[in-house]
């Protein structure tokens, strides 16, 4: 358990600065030699071995026999309380990883949303500032006087305030 965290760092590094010295060499230490070890097992190198590890096994009990049992019997449940804790801790820090990564989404998406909001809003007011200075202003004009159609003087009034 305490290696997932430096193994964590290292992936980050190996992620986010592939470019990098540090990076290139994690990358062949942690991704290229394990690729290469494992690409070069097989099917009849895996039975061979697993044959060699029950051959190992059964020749501790013939040798042992007695002794053996007690000895696992008395190990037994201290290593599944280690398996628990080891698969509780594990579970718990999977959890607050995707917790985590969960956020970090979230605020890239609330980032993300409002950055379209301000540009759709300043996409408006440029399209509402072109249509406004794009249609020019009416022109005031002067009305003139209507005179009334049953008017049966051809002058207007006033016209004999010269005469």
């Amino acid at each position: 358990m305490m290696l997932l965290g430096p193994l964590a760092m290292a992936y980050a590094a190996i992620v986010l600065f592939p470019e990098t010295p540090a990076g290139r060499y994690l990358r062949a230490l942690l991704v290229e030699q394990p690729i290469a070890w494992l690409s070069k097992l097989n099917i009849a190198r895996l039975i061979v071995q697993g044959g060699l590890l029950g051959i190992i096994i059964a020749l501790l009990f013939a040798v042992r026999g007695s002794e053996l049992f007690p000895l696992i019997a008395q190990a037994l449940p201290e290593l599944v309380s280690y398996l628990i804790a080891i698969d509780a801790i594990t579970a718990l820090e999977v959890v607050v990883a995707i917790w985590l990564v969960a956020a970090r989404v979230r605020a890239a998406m609330r980032r993300a949303r409002q950055a379209a909001w301000r540009w759709s809003v300043r996409c408006l007011s440029w399209v509402a500032t072109k249509l406004r200075t794009a249609r020019e202003r009416a022109q005031r004009t002067t009305r003139k006087p209507k005179m009334p159609a049953s008017d049966d003087n051809e002058h207007p009034l006033g016209a004999f305030a010269f005469a």
